[in-house]
Order: C-alpha cells, then structure tokens, then sequence
C-alpha cells in the first residue's frame, strides 16, 4: 500500500502549492470576484460539454448556468434577470439569497476554532438545514500529515452518520486563517482562497450511495467572508455517478472475488476499502488509472511492481546484479509463491560495465524442479557516429517483455494454469498480475486499457 500513498501524497503536495484561483473539485463550483475586471467573476469552469469546459464570468452568465439545477423559484428567475440588467446585482454570490436549498457560512465565525470542531459544526448544519435524512453520530479530525516549516497541515476527517462512515482530508483550520486573511487584506487581494475543496466529497458520497440525485454546489464572493452551499440537481459534469457508488463499487468487488482476482474479504474490509479509494481520489471504473488504484488497495495486494524499460540502465551498474532477482521476488510475491524460481542468475552488472560500444551478451536464468530456464539477449556495438535511434536499441532493457516469456513458460510446462500478465503503467515502472486466462479476459473486457496483451 505504500506506492498509493506515496502517489497520493505527491499529488496532494503538487495540488496545494499549484493553488490558483478558481477551482472546480469533484463537482464543486466556486464563483469567484476579479478586482482586475469590474463587476466580473473571475473566469470559473461551470460544467463541461462535447467541446470541454464551459466558463461562467458574470452574474449573468452564472444565473443562465445554474437555472436548471432546481433552486431558484420561477417568480425569483424574473426578479433576478431584472436586477442584473439594471446592474444592481454583479457577482454569482449576489443571486444565492434567492435560492432554495441554500445555506450560507460565515467564516468569521470560524475564527481559532480548532479543525475538529469546524468539521463538526459544518457537517451539523449540513445535516440541519441541507442534506435530507443525514443523521450525524460523530464527526472526528485527526492530524494526517502536519509539517509547520512548509504551512501543511492535512486531517483525516471522519463522518460516523447512520447509514454508514466516510472519511476525507481537510484542511478547515488553514483554509479559514487563509479565507480571513484574505478577508482583511479585501482592498488588495485579486481573490479569495477557495474554502473546503475537496472536503465535500464526504456529502456527495453519502448522496450517492443512498440514492439521492443531488449534489452540493459552493458559490462565493471575493470581498465577502460568507459562502453559499446549495443542494442541486445532478449536473452533467458530475465525478459523482453510478461509477462511484456503494452498490456499484460493493457489485465490483463481489465479481473479482468471485472470479479468483482476489479472496475474500468482510464486509467491514470492503467498507474500508471503498473509503480508502474514495480518499485518492477514485471516481471512475472504467478508467485505466483509477482501476488500478482500485486493485492495489485490496488486502491481497494483486498487483506488484516490477523495473520498467528504462529504468534498468539509468540506475547504475552497481544495481544491475540484483535487479533480476528483485524481479523474481516480485513475481514469487505476486503468485504466492506458485512461481518459486530456485537458483536465479544473470550477467548483467559485468555486461554493463563493457559500455554500448562493445558486442554484449546479457544471460539471464532460473531453475525449477532442477529445469533450466535461460535467455541470451545479443547487442551489437555502436559509436558516437550512429544515429540516436540505433544508439539506443543498443541498450539492454530489462521489462515484462523480456522476462515474462521463459517465466510463463515454466509455468505451462508445471501445468499451471495462471500466466504473469503486465498492467499497463509507465516506461519507467511496469506493474504485474499473476491471473488465469479467464480472470485476464474478464479485466481486459472490463478496461480495455489496464492489460497488455500476452504477445
């Protein structure tokens, strides 16, 4: 579990400080004032079509965006439309004390509240004055990642509600100091710091599963300490979907146990599993990526890494003799030992040493059931003269492509049923699935993309 966290953390990391000033976060608006063009939202991503984004930049055009959404009463569709074109309303936040189904929050009222009690309290009056039937048990923060020397403070927030548990990273405490600042700073600042981000995928979740066709939008103003959380209607360019349900993710996990891919597991592991996906990021089956976060979060852990193409010849000539065997343990691990090379060998680090200007033959090896399997790999020498393209297949390029052919033969010839098969990553990492041919041809079917064909 160690390579989710540490891509979730890279990407959390590149999010906060590639802070800009308008966000669009799991189906989350945020209308946002631009000193810079009077009487303008800045320029905020409303929805998306055939063509990509659609923009909103005025009160106008936020209004025309939202109207099918089903908050803003005919009667008050009328007056708003008039107050606009007599220009005494000029920001998307100025149209949200004419909605329904809309609470608005006032920051200040935040001010040194610690990041439980915000949690707390937001997730109380959601409950209240909101979201129909969420019924609150207890709302828990705890410190995730704290580091005072670069301002990062992350919590794992937790919603006990009674219909089930979810969990997402906040950061309340920093995001309402940040909002406040800027409050005070209003007459200098070009915008005001998004507050919550992707907090609210806690109440859209709980939407989803239990079937109710809405979704929280969040409109603010610059100048104002005050934001505005709407129930709406689903919008097309919704990441909540059936793809991300309960049922449907539970549905999943039941069929991959059910064709081998994984064992077994409780019905507390599942919920576990399902919040921990939910946590980075996960919001759609059918994508390559977000598939194979899926499988590395199960217990099992089915999917191992191995080298990829290029990593192997960046990384030294002193790591090359434990490079293959390291790619043998990977796929020991992976099958549960099912695949259990005895007497691994290789010559790589003194193949290596000759350099790309000398003929080379890389051997490599492994015995099982005392039968030999071996591999020569011939490259021939090129000079600085020779074009980049011959230069380069002069590399030894040690990959699933080169090493899965003897391994899967081995296997057949022990009448194993199951192959090694590669994931589709990366040119610098390869991943790996010990499967049988059906349990292949269901993920392949399942993600066209995730699996790479057996050649």
């Amino acid at each position: 579990m160690n390579y989710i966290n540490e891509r979730f953390t890279k990407c959390l990391l590149c999010g906060f400080f590639l802070c800009i000033s308008f966000c669009l976060s799991s189906g989350q608006i945020y209308a946002q004032h631009n000193k810079a063009i009077p009487n303008k939202a800045k320029r905020v991503i409303i929805e998306y079509d055939s063509d990509g984004p659609v923009y909103a930049f005025d009160a106008s055009e936020y209004l025309n965006s939202i109207k099918n959404y089903g908050i803003i009463p005919e009667a008050n569709m009328k007056r708003l439309r008039i107050a606009i074109q007599r220009n005494s309303i000029h920001q998307p936040s100025d149209i949200m004390p004419y909605c329904t189904n809309t609470i608005a929050v006032d920051v200040r009222n935040y001010r040194d509240w610690s990041e439980e009690q915000i949690a707390t309290d937001l997730y109380r009056r959601f409950a209240e004055e909101l979201i129909p039937n969420l019924s609150v048990i207890k709302c828990s923060s705890n410190p995730y990642q704290i580091d005072s020397t670069i301002n990062l403070a992350i919590y794992l927030t937790r919603l006990e509600t009674t219909k089930g548990t979810y969990e997402e990273y906040t950061e309340f405490k920093k995001e309402v100091s940040n909002a406040l600042k800027a409050y005070d700073l209003r007459s200098k600042a070009d915008y005001y710091p998004g507050l919550f981000g992707r907090t609210l995928n806690i109440l859209n979740n709980y939407l989803l599963d239990n079937h109710v066709k809405k979704e929280i939008l969040v409109t603010e103003n610059s100048k104002s300490p005050v934001k505005y959380f709407s129930l709406i209607n689903n919008p097309s360019w919704s990441l909540h979907n059936v793809n991300t349900s309960k049922d449907t993710l539970n549905k999943e996990i039941n069929t991959l146990i059910e064709y081998g891919v994984v064992p077994p597991i409780s019905v507390s592991e599942q919920n576990g599993l399902i919040r921990k996906i939910r946590l980075i990021g996960f919001h759609n089956l059918t994508d390559r990526l977000n598939y194979q976060f899926f499988l590395r979060s199960f217990p099992s852990e089915p999917v191992v890494n191995v080298p990829g193409e290029t990593s192997f010849y960046q990384s030294g000539y002193e790591n090359q003799s434990k490079s293959f065997i390291a790619f043998m343990d990977s796929l020991r691990v992976v099958s549960k030992r099912v695949f259990n090379p005895q007497n691994i060998s290789d010559n790589f680090a003194e193949e290596l040493k000759k350099g790309i200007d000398q003929n080379r033959s890389f051997n490599f090896g492994f015995e099982i059931d005392g039968n030999e399997y071996k591999k020569t790999i011939e490259k021939k020498s090129v000079d600085d003269k020779d074009p980049p393209e011959k230069q380069y297949r002069a590399f030894f390029l040690l990959s699933p492509k080169v090493v899965l052919p003897i391994v899967n033969e081995a296997l057949a010839n022990k009448s194993i049923e199951s192959r090694f098969y590669e994931v589709a990553e990366s040119n610098t990492m390869s991943a790996i699935m010990f499967l049988t041919k059906k349990q292949f041809d269901y993920l392949k079917n399942r993600v066209p993309e995730l699996m790479i064909d057996e050649k």
